[in-house]
């Protein structure tokens, strides 16, 4: 089968990235040939394979440009987080079978974001449509333009119409699917089993007794909550009464102010010790999966996802988090705390119990082999698969 693969970024931004650099292989080791198509180009480190067809979305060309990429003749278009109308109409013209993957809220909120943030931060359960224009403003759903406002409502709703013309919309989480079942009339959405990345490598756990580390990996934007997690460390402190040690994997805009509010907090607070060192490889993450007491997740959005903390708890590691799609796989997990409250006070009692309660940690490492057999490659390409021939057939 010929797959193509689209996406918006060409490089590795954050989840989707990490998620297609994983897929692609495993997909050509079943038998498939896969193409890939990015709309945003980079220097940066792209996510697939030098000698994988790759294209420029955002470009006309006959060769590597769009035009190739539907010229490859791909059997399925398999469609990640990509706006481009453009792209949009050229795969509804298209003969080939289109599948879309919908990780976020690109195609059912003006923002993307799907949370209000005045008068007090809190997710947002409407459906888009006409409404939201009155919204937009009092509650802060975005930015202050207006001319902005109309422009991604429109943006918007053109692509939510394109998504309804799929042959299948899939996604990951029982949030997401109700998401998109409310904004979509149509039957053809399903929940597929995701892709989690952990490891398989013994790592010795290197837990302290002198110490308690905290882990939040994400990137460093302002709806992932980072800022939270540290205004929530000196009263975590002083309760736990122990050294802390917070590691703040990433990279974002956010990342000047966050350093900014770590200083400050670190040099009225001796006890307590952040670092910043950007986005970790995979031995470095694993070694901080085994140097952890707790994986914070703050997340001030609804969380699509949320790959991070599934991550820990396959690396068992307690997650403390704000509600989000991964919260769904921690109710019979007995391992972490998910704080309905949105705030630095919930967050940061809810820290302390995780981090004094040793059977948080207990629970989390015996439930390692039940979410390692929930998350894997294996299974999700069973159900792309699945899904693909079904399309194709039809």
């Amino acid at each position: 089968m010929k797959i193509a693969i689209s996406n918006g970024p060409g490089w590795l931004a954050g989840g989707v990235e990490l998620y297609l650099k994983a897929l692609i292989p495993a997909l050509i080791e079943s038998g498939h040939e896969v193409a890939i198509g990015s709309s945003k180009q980079s220097p940066k480190e792209q996510y697939w394979q030098k000698d994988i067809a790759s294209y420029n979305l955002s470009s006309n060309d006959s060769k590597f440009g769009l035009k190739g990429f539907f010229r490859w003749g791909a059997d399925v278009h398999y469609i990640q987080s990509i706006k481009d109308l453009r792209f949009w109409d050229r795969v509804a013209d298209s003969k080939s079978v289109s599948v879309y993957f919908a990780h976020n809220y690109l195609s059912t909120c003006i923002s993307g974001q799907k949370f209000f943030k005045f008068p007090t931060i809190a997710s947002c359960n409407r459906c888009m449509g006409l409404a939201c224009l009155i919204h937009y403003y009092p509650r802060r759903c975005g930015g202050l333009s207006p001319i902005t406002m109309f422009r991604d409502f429109f943006k918007r709703s053109l692509l939510l119409q394109r998504v309804s013309k799929v042959d299948h919309i899939l996604t990951h989480s029982e949030s997401m699917l109700q998401e998109l079942k409310n904004n979509l009339n149509t039957d053809r959405i399903s929940k597929i089993p995701f892709y989690v990345d952990f490891s398989k490598d013994e790592v010795i756990r290197r837990i302290s007794d002198n110490e308690l580390s905290i882990f939040f990996a994400a990137r460093l934007e302002k709806e992932k909550g980072a800022h939270i997690l540290l205004k929530s460390l000196p009263s975590v402190a002083h309760k736990v009464n122990k050294k802390l040690r917070v590691v703040i994997a990433g990279e974002g805009s956010q990342k000047p102010i966050l350093e900014s509010i770590s200083k400050d907090i670190c040099a009225k607070e001796s006890n307590i010790k952040i670092l910043f060192p950007g986005w970790l490889n995979h031995r470095e993450k694993l070694n901080e999966f085994a140097r952890s007491n707790v994986f914070a997740m703050p997340c001030l959005w609804p969380e699509p996802l949320g790959m991070a903390p599934l991550e820990a708890l396959c690396h068992g590691v307690p997650v403390v988090g704000f509600p989000g799609g991964y919260s769904e796989f921690l109710d019979d997990t007995k391992s972490s705390l998910v704080v309905d409250e949105r705030s630095v006070t919930a967050f940061a009692e809810a820290l302390c119990i995780c981090l004094t309660d040793t059977k948080y940690m207990s629970n989390a490492k015996a439930q390692v082999p039940t979410m390692r057999r929930r998350f894997t490659m294996d299974n999700h390409i069973k159900s792309l698969n699945d899904i693909f021939n079904t399309c194709l057939n039809s």
